[in-house]
């Protein structure tokens, strides 16, 4: 069954949900402001629709978030530093 071609989409597919899931996680926190959605978006090279109910976890991995990991990453942990500089001067 491991030589399968169903066998080996099945499991590329579940590993790539497996890597997908904290980058998406990190973009659903709530120190994601705008400004960090824009630079996002350049990051990306796409126009994102946050903010619309329609945009779903289908959509992000539509976005291929494997490719720009690192950039997603870059972006994420930044917007999560400003948060705490914000929070602590609060």
């Amino acid at each position: 069954m491991k030589k399968w071609e169903v066998v080996t989409q099945i499991k590329t597919s579940v590993e790539t949900f497996r890597q997908t899931l904290p980058l998406i996680k990190m973009l659903k926190e709530p120190y994601m402001r705008p400004r960090h959605w824009d630079k996002m978006q350049k990051a990306l090279g796409q126009v994102l629709e946050y903010e619309n109910e329609a945009f779903t976890i289908g959509e992000y991995f539509k976005l291929n978030l494997l490719s720009q990991a690192d950039s997603v990453r870059e972006v994420c942990e930044v917007a999560r530093e400003e948060f705490k500089i914000e929070s602590a001067l609060a």
